[in-house]
Formats: structure tokens, sequence, C-alpha cells
């Protein structure tokens, strides 16, 4: 029976990460769909002012908070307080002559506790004051660290310099929020001595958060990166693409439907992209294919391309299928690393059967795979220094051209342009431990 109820609790807990989120302003306007589990990430791309957080229960009910935002990106928890002793039903039970009876205990017990601790132990005074300095000296700590951003064009897989202002910073928490002034596609390098320059491909429409990495010592990239795509349901599935929880990939992606992401994928081309990704995942191959197509229609990035190479050879037709992955040679490559993947992956099979003469089982000529040569070459040398843990394509190497994992020095760091900004170092995430329940002998 126990171990029934402690899996009912950790069943019940997914659930709960899992309920969608509505985030609407005073006067009903939505602003983002998520769920649960992508609250506290979503705070970040909100700005200051008051909101309305519904969640809606399995059981058919909403329940609706006002949450005030402020302009750190955190939440006003003293307004939320404040809000529910507003209720009378929690204002009839705080002036309860029971729960006043006991709130006065409870701080007689404190009060006297207090007394006991400054009257019998100067010793621990002095404890809590040496903490005290010791708290303060942590918080003073250098150990945030100072990294410098540099912002590129992206014209056919070419980095060059963008002009100054392209990007503007701002500080959301422990992290530095960038977004593109212009909101086009750019290319984002962040530098620091002693790590291997970052290169993250930011789509356009999208915004970049930098962080500390945990481990800053240790990692070998200057900052940790996350990629707001600017849609809450999209975010959400990227959130958990990356965590590899691929059922609910799939559950999530049910509520994605093409006539939603008409009404973003002009102003999110980064959004739109991943939804295409994720549609092709789950095995929506001609929705998928129709977004690609609206996508290259509008001069969209090496993605589309790649997805209709892509589901073109799921389809058997491999010669239309190299035709796309030529294209998608001609403007550069891909924006997400999933795009990336499989453009490598595909143009390694057709390479492979051209070595071992076995095109012709495709139905294509000993000379139908040339030019893919030079553009493999390409994707594999990125390929190689490329995080695939991350969506949008992120690398590393001081020349994006010519990528590798070299440490910078100092002086290299100090020579180059860019926008210095500080990255305070978070705590670790806690860790799970497997809840483990024993029957007691009987």
């Amino acid at each position: 029976m126990r171990e029934y109820f402690s899996k009912a609790v950790m069943a019940g807990t997914d659930l709960l990460r899992t309920l969608p989120l509505e985030i609407r302003r005073q006067d009903d306007t939505l602003v983002e769909r998520t769920t649960v589990a992508r609250l506290a990430s979503t705070l970040n791309t909100l700005s200051a002012g008051d909101y309305i957080f519904s969640v809606a229960l399995p059981v058919g009910t909403r329940i609706s908070q006002q949450v005030r935002i402020d302009e750190h990106g955190a939440v006003d928890v003293t307004k939320v307080v404040e809000d529910l002793k507003a209720l009378p039903s929690v204002d009839a039970f705080l002036k309860d002559h029971l729960v006043t009876m006991l709130g006065e205990t409870a701080r007689s017990g404190f009060d006297d506790a207090m007394r006991f601790v400054r009257r019998h132990s100067s010793s621990f005074n002095a404890a809590v004051v040496r903490f005290g300095v010791q708290l303060e000296e942590i918080r003073h700590a250098p150990d945030d660290h100072l990294v410098k951003v540099r912002a590129f064009g992206i014209t056919d897989s070419v980095w060059s310099e963008a002009a100054s202002g392209a990007v503007s910073i701002e500080a959301r928490g422990s992290g530095q929020r960038i977004r593109s002034e212009a909101g086009v596609r750019l290319g984002l390098q962040v530098l620091r001595a002693g790590h291997a320059a970052l290169n993250v491909v930011l789509p356009a429409g999208s915004d970049l958060v930098l962080s500390a990495p945990v481990d800053a010592d240790r990692s070998i990239a200057a900052a940790e990166t996350t990629v707001d795509l600017g849609v809450g349901l999209i975010n959400e599935l990227q959130a958990l693409r990356m965590e590899g929880r691929l059922d609910e990939v799939a559950t999530v992606s049910q509520e994605l439907h093409l006539s939603e992401i008409e009404g973003f994928e002009a102003q999110r081309v980064g959004a739109a992209t991943l939804a295409m990704y994720v549609l092709l995942r789950t095995g929506e191959r001609q929705g998928a294919a129709e977004l690609a197509g609206r996508l290259v229609e509008k001069g969209a990035s090496a993605d589309a391309h790649v997805v209709l190479a892509e589901t073109a050879a799921l389809s058997g037709r491999h010669r239309q299928a190299l035709a796309e992955l030529r294209a998608a040679g001609e403007v550069g490559l891909p924006d997400f690393s999933y795009g990336l993947n499989y453009m490598t992956n595909r143009m390694r099979f057709y390479i492979q059967c051209r070595a071992s003469g076995t095109l012709n089982t495709l139905g294509l000529e000993p000379g139908d795979p040339d030019g893919l040569d030079s553009l493999f070459e390409r994707a594999q040398g990125v390929s190689l220094f490329t995080d695939f843990s991350e969506p949008t394509l992120t690398f590393t190497g001081l020349d994006p051209s010519d990528p590798d994992d070299e440490r910078l020095s100092e002086e290299v760091v100090a020579a180059l342009s860019g926008q210095t900004v500080r990255l305070r170092r978070t705590a670790p995430p806690a860790k799970t431990l497997p809840l483990k329940v024993e029957e007691a002998n009987p």
C-alpha cells in the first residue's frame, strides 16, 4: 500500500508540472500560454507590471491569482499576501478567536526562546555575528564574473561583426537578457578569459538569456544560455525536449495546431521553426512539410529546406531530398542544432551510398550526390564543436567559420570589441533523491 501511495504521489507531482498556465494582463489580454513546470523561466520573459495567472485543473476548475512582477523579474510576494488577506474568507479566518490565540501562544514561545539565548549564550551571539560577517563576505565575494558579448550578422554562414547598438542587454534576475534591436537573426559570441568562445545563433524574434555556469571554473563555455523563442508553449516544448521527456513532448504537442502557428510564424520565426521540428519528430510529417514550405516562401533559414529534405527522403523521394539539401547549403547552416543533425546524417547517408555503389537502390544515379562533399565537410566541422543538447545552434570557437575548443587568454579577450556584462553565479540545483519506501517488519 505504501509503495502504491508513493507512486501515486510522484504521478500527481508530474501531473501538476504539466498543468496548463495562462498569463494575462489586467485587461484580459493573453500574454503567455505555458505550464506550471516552466513558470520560473517564463517570469524572466515578463516586463514589470500586474498580471493574472490562471491554472486549469483536470477536474474542470480554474484557479486565478493576481500577481505583480517587479523590475527584476521577481514576483512581488507581499502583493500576493495582501490580495489573499483581502479575501473575506481569509480575513475572517485570520480574525478568528482560536487563530488569534494560537498566534499569541507561538509568539510568546518564540520571545521566551530569544530571551534565553540573549541571557545565557553570549558565545551564541558572537557566532551569529561571525556568521553574518561571513554571509556578507560571501555575498560580495568575486564569484560573479564578467563576460564580453559580441553581435554578428549572418549571411551564407559567414559571420560579420554587426554595427554598434545591434543588440540591447538588460539585467534579468541573475542573468542578462539580450535582444536584437531590429528583431532580425543574429549570431552572438560570448567571451571570457580561461574559457572557449561561445557562439549562439539567435533566430529572428527571439531573445537570449545568459547566466553563469554552475561550475564556472571547470566549464569550457563562457556562460549558460537559454533562448526565449517568444511563445510560451514552444518554450515549454523546447525545455521538455532538452530534459529528454519525450512522452510529455508528444502530449504537449497535441495542443500545437498549424492554425495557431500561422499566428506567430511571421514575427517569431524561431518559434515556428522549432514547432516544425516538433511536428517532424512526433510523426506529423505532412504538417512539418507544410510549415516548412511556408517558411521557405518567407525567406527563412536553412532549417526549412532541411525539413523538406528529410520528409522527402522518408517518403522515398531522394532526388528531391538532394535538391533541398543543396538549397539549404546555399542559404547556410541551420539555426537549430536539430537541423544540423538532420543535415549531416542525411548527407552522410547519401555519400556512403555512393561509396558503396548502392545509390541505384534509391533510384539515384552515381552523380546525383555531387556537390554535397564540401557542404558535408563544412557542416561536419561545426558539428564537432556543437552542443547538441541546446536547441539553437551553439558551438565554440573564436572564429565562427573555423570552430575549435581553444580557451582564450585575458589578453585576447581584452583586445576584442564587445559589450561587457556581469553574470551572477547561482547556486547549483538541488539534487532530487529517489523516494524509497520500505515495509516495516511485522
